[in-house]
């Protein structure tokens, strides 16, 4: 998609330092980074993994602490 191609290019920018012409100052910062989209989804998905386990322990599908699918069916429904 175009937010990938964009995260992609301005990476490029970013790793690459360049003076700009005439002035004392640079373009990018000569470091390596990846410039990307946002990650702000992970505590969101986080949490529903986490109340998935949680509700697969109030409906006794849990062995002890064991919740097993419980953390996979929480992501697939993120997803």
């Amino acid at each position: 998609s175009a937010a990938w191609i964009t995260s992609g290019l301005l990476t490029i920018v970013q790793v690459f330092r360049a003076r700009i012409r005439g002035t004392k100052y640079y373009l990018g910062t000569g470091l390596i980074s990846v410039m990307g989209t946002s990650f702000t989804f992970l505590p969101i998905a986080r949490d529903m993994v986490i109340q998935s386990i949680a509700d697969a322990k109030v409906a006794g599908e849990c062995d002890g602490m064991d919740c097993k699918g419980a953390g996979m069916a929480g992501y697939g429904r993120f997803l």
